[in-house]
């Protein structure tokens, strides 16, 4: 592998977004977001905090597959 060229690596998530009114009649929302490679989900208020929480899955979750050509 050439150290020099960037290394990619492939990660799939599904985000599920959830708009309800709770007993209050107020509104509320969340993601769901799932990691294909893992099964590991997580739920979350926004989708910053969902960015987040994608980029450590695929820091720490090993990956599909990496493109080295």
């Amino acid at each position: 592998m050439d150290e020099k060229k960037p290394r990619r690596i492939y990660s799939s998530f599904l985000i599920r977004y959830w708009r309800f009114l709770n007993d209050q009649r107020i509104e509320q929302s969340y993601f769901e977001i799932e990691h294909i490679q893992s099964g590991e989900r997580r739920r979350v208020k926004n989708l910053a905090d969902a960015r987040t929480w994608m980029e450590e899955a695929v820091d720490t979750k090993p990956p599909a597959s990496s493109d080295e050509d």
